[in-house]
């Protein structure tokens, strides 16, 4: 479970059902905006309602793995490098975003032939970036 806020609002998550068939609109189970609503409201002054959904999303890209397990597999993110030079990151989680983030600009550091200097690094003190 997490709760990042977000332009005044907050973002929550997130559930690991799996699913044997992705659609072109994946729509949330209503267990599973029930389950995070319930688990939310334990920490928020007031009970969330599924009238305060703004939102809703099922689909988390997972990188592929030797992992058969599901959850093990989208708690991590994978950083891919094409031929062509493009960086791309999948998996990974809101709660470790800077962390995903150190780890693409390093690489993109190296790729580019760069100096490593503290600059570049994400910073992990409040209020910076």
């Amino acid at each position: 479970m997490f709760a990042v806020p977000w332009h005044n609002k907050i973002v929550l998550g997130a559930t690991d059902t799996p699913v044997k068939r992705i659609s072109t609109e994946p729509i949330p189970f209503e267990e599973e905006i029930n389950f995070v609503l319930t688990h939310i409201g334990r920490y928020l002054t007031k009970d969330p309602q599924r009238s305060d959904v703004k939102y809703v999303c099922r689909v988390k890209a997972i990188g592929k793995r030797k992992s058969k397990k599901q959850a093990a597999l989208a708690r991590d993110h994978l950083v891919t490098i094409a031929d062509s030079g493009m960086i791309t990151i999948t998996g990974g989680k809101w709660t470790t975003y800077r962390k995903m983030a150190e780890d693409v600009v390093n690489i993109a550091i190296e790729k580019a032939g760069l100096e490593k200097k503290k600059l570049y690094h994400c910073r992990h003190e409040t209020g910076r970036s």
